[in-house]
């Protein structure tokens, strides 16, 4: 199941997964040490995320539709600038076609895209990610806009699989 969840939403989450449940669920816990919990929590759990939207795999997370312009050269070649808040992209459709995504642009697939001999067909395009933009091969002339399927991060909502919360650490002793 996919979660979108907000900063106290998850919290909360990790609240019921790192401590320990009280013995007696009627009392209070207060610390006079000057330790916050909650911060502490609070940044441990933006680390544990920015890690998993950057390495987990996709089906741990859960991807965005985005539409983005796509400019074509006279070769078929289609540029399209990636956004900000766009981490990951997972899947790449042009023209109605599936592009097969090559994320190494030193990969022997992306460096056969440089030649027109031995590059893509728009029946089968071939997407190279290369830093903050996406080089399309080949696409269809008439093609405008594309579709990615992609991990963003917003600052604002927590998109995961509900899955992903099972990654969550234990105990945390402060």
């Amino acid at each position: 199941m996919k979660l979108h969840l907000t900063e106290a939403q998850l919290l909360h989450e990790w609240q019921l997964r790192a401590f320990p449940e009280p013995v007696n669920s009627g009392c209070d816990i207060t610390r006079d040490d000057g330790v916050d919990l909650e911060a502490l929590l609070r940044a441990r759990m933006l680390d544990w995320y920015r890690g998993l939207i950057h390495e987990a795999p996709f089906d741990m997370l859960a991807p965005v539709a985005i539409e983005l312009p796509v400019e074509v050269d006279g070769d078929g070649v289609g540029h399209v600038a990636l956004p900000d808040n766009l981490v990951r992209v997972a899947a790449v459709s042009a023209g109605g076609c599936c592009a097969e995504l090559v994320t190494d642009c030193h990969s022997r697939k992306a460096l056969l895209q440089r030649s027109p001999y031995t590059r893509a067909a728009a029946s089968k395009p071939v997407a190279v990610l290369k830093g903050r933009c996406i080089d399309i091969f080949v696409v269809r002339p008439d093609c405008r806009r594309v579709l990615l399927q992609a991990v963003v991060d917003d600052g604002v909502t927590f998109s995961l699989d509900a899955a992903a919360l099972s990654t969550i650490p234990g105990f945390i002793s402060a």
